[in-house]
């Protein structure tokens, strides 16, 4: 499958100041499912329409949560610095993931407006945001369109890598880094060697822990050996695996964002609740085990695994 290129790229690097596109400039990129290239434009990025902000990443490639394809490819889209979901018109999911822009949605800032007709696409600019803000349906939110908004790579394939180089979307030093690691770790699965992305643990039932967090209280990451004592044997604690990712947390003192008490599964659309647990500022996902996957989403934190240092002090 070959994705279809149908908008000329702006390509955009990390930096860049770009305005959001009014709502009816960005109608006539839309399909009647309320997608651009497959992605679906959610009723929660409306209220950016108009506004200016920087790039935060380039992303070309990308890893789907709960949907076992791999490495998939995805063109003209980047992440915007600072711009999170908050989930309000899908069931107040409390994943507070990061919007992902196509460039036929933005601008530069420089960018002079041209006086010109536009050709609508009538069908989807008469709805208007009613139905964007409607209850989610099979394309609402993007964690669910992702499937359909990007292609399979070949997981022998270093072309991501390369684009990291060329994008700038990391320094030439880190990204030899990852293609080192990433070339090792193709090394490894020829010869059928497995690479686990969750840390182990024993229990057979895994414990929990119920206190009150609040967004800006302090936590304090335990130690792998505490966090693992929380895990059974799939490295997960009721559920919820944690992940190779989140070792280097380990120890590190951080603020929690907000409880989360329900979200969209991705790849299903699922509203799930959850409990006892919380996503940290500055807890992001670096992708380094998931074939470096530039999305930085928040990583899901059991109370289990975190120790209350003081209360919001601000």
């Amino acid at each position: 499958m070959k994705l279809k290129d149908p908008y000329p790229s702006l390509r955009l690097r990390p930096g860049e100041v770009v305005r959001v596109k009014s709502f009816e400039e960005i109608c006539v990129t839309l399909k009647e499912d309320g997608t651009t290239e497959g992605l679906a434009f959610q009723a929660e990025m409306h209220k950016y329409c108009g506004r200016t902000f920087r790039v935060f990443r380039r992303v070309k490639k990308l890893i789907i949560e709960n949907v076992n394809t791999g490495l998939r490819g995805i063109r003209n889209t980047v992440i915007l610095d600072g711009i999170e979901c908050n989930g309000t018109a899908h069931g107040d999911c409390c994943r507070a993931c990061f919007f992902l822009w196509k460039e036929a949605w933005l601008a530069r800032a420089d960018h002079q407006r041209r006086e010109k007709p536009w050709s609508y696409n009538l069908r989807v600019s008469e709805r208007g945001i009613a139905d964007l803000a409607a209850p989610p349906t099979a394309n609402a939110c993007q964690s669910i369109s992702l499937i359909n908004a990007t292609c399979p790579l070949s997981r022998f394939s270093l072309k991501p890598y390369i684009w990291d180089i060329k994008d700038n979307s990391s320094r030439l030093p880190r990204s030899l880094f990852l293609l080192s690691v990433s070339l090792a770790r193709k090394i490894l699965r020829i010869f059928r060697i497995r690479t686990p992305s969750k840390l182990g643990g024993t229990q057979e039932k895994t414990p929990s822990a119920d206190f009150d967090l609040q967004p800006g209280d302090i936590v304090e990451v335990r130690s792998l050996d505490e966090i693992r004592s929380t895990l059974d044997k799939s490295g997960k604690n009721r559920g919820l695996g944690f992940t190779r990712e989140m070792k280097r947390f380990c120890g590190s003192q951080l603020a929690v964002l907000k409880p989360v008490d329900q979200i969209i599964v991705e790849g299903t659309g699922e509203i799930r609740q959850i409990s006892h647990t919380v996503i940290l500022k500055e807890g992001n996902c670096d992708g380094s085990a998931h074939s470096w996957c530039p999305r930085n989403c928040y990583l899901l934190w059991r109370k289990a695994w975190l120790r209350k240092i003081s209360h919001r002090t601000d």
